[in-house]
Formats: structure tokens, C-alpha cells, sequence
């Protein structure tokens, strides 16, 4: 997993005030995602939350601002695949066209080692790889706040 946040909006503590901040989960509808989500939901940030089952994450969502109606309309789904490079290239222009800024990035999405057989990418890329490690670096180039902790 990867992790990104600016200076800007680093949590000073698990209670932070993340109201006004944006920030993009990739596999934000389950485990660990799941709950970064509603962490990030619970303190105030809008939080674009990737997955490659639109219906999975949209009734995430929805359940979402059902138990929690607060968090209604900061919660918002874009559609990811990393099994690709370019599905990597239209997850980060989804996010683009849904937000102006991003001020952290949790690349979350990963596929478990060893869960299935040794696969290739169409990339030529072992799966693994490709969808924990060879996508992490697009999102962040792609839309950078004004201050970068590289």
C-alpha cells in the first residue's frame, strides 16, 4: 500500500479536522479502504474512493450516507482498473474530472500474491506488480496540491 499526503494536510492526530481537504482511495469499498474511508469521511475530508464494481462502491456509498448522513454528497466513486497502464491513465483522469485539487492519495487497490495462478498484464507487467506498485506513481503526478512531500 501507498500512501501520500502534502505537508498541508498531514493528520497532526487521529481527530485532525480534514473539512475542505480532498483526498482518493483506491479499493476504499473494503477492508482496510473501507475503513480509511470512513476515517477520512468521519473528520470532514471529501473522499473520491476507486474501485473496479461500480455497483459494489456506489452501494458502499450509498450505505454510507445512510448510517451516516453527515458524510452525504463528500463521498464520491470513480472507476479504477490497475490491471493496465492505461486503465491506471483513465482511473487518475476520472479522478481529475471530479475534483480540482487532491490533497492525499491512499493507493490502497492491490491484488494478494499468491491468491492465483502467475499471471502477465497485458503490459507485460507480473499482476502483482502491476497493480500494487506499477500504478502508485500516476495519480500523484497527475494532480499535485502546492506543497509535495515526495
Amino acid at each position: 500500500m501507498g500512501f501520500y499526503i502534502s505537508k498541508l494536510t498531514a493528520p497532526d492526530s487521529p481527530t485532525s479536522d480534514l473539512t475542505g481537504k480532498v483526498y482518493v482511495v483506491t479499493g476504499g469499498a473494503a477492508g482496510i479502504g473501507y475503513h480509511t474511508s470512513f476515517n477520512l469521511l468521519s473528520r470532514g475530508a471529501t473522499v473520491l474512493i476507486g474501485g473496479r464494481t461500480p455497483d459494489k462502491v456506489k452501494k458502499v456509498i450509498e450505505q454510507l450516507e445512510i448510517d451516516h448522513p453527515e458524510f452525504t454528497g463528500r463521498a464520491k466513486f470513480f472507476e479504477m482498473n490497475f490491471d493496465t497502464l492505461q486503465g491506471a491513465k483513465e482511473g487518475a483522469e476520472r479522478v481529475l474530472g471530479l475534483v480540482d485539487r487532491i490533497d492525499g492519495l491512499v493507493n490502497n487497490a492491490g491484488r494478494l500474491a499468491g491468491a492465483g495462478p502467475y499471471e502477465l498484464s497485458k503490459d507485460g507487467i507480473e499482476m502483482v506488480c502491476q497493480v500494487k506498485y506499477g500504478t502508485a506513481p500516476r495519480a500523484p503526478e497527475r494532480k499535485k496540491p502546492a506543497d509535495r512531500v515526495d
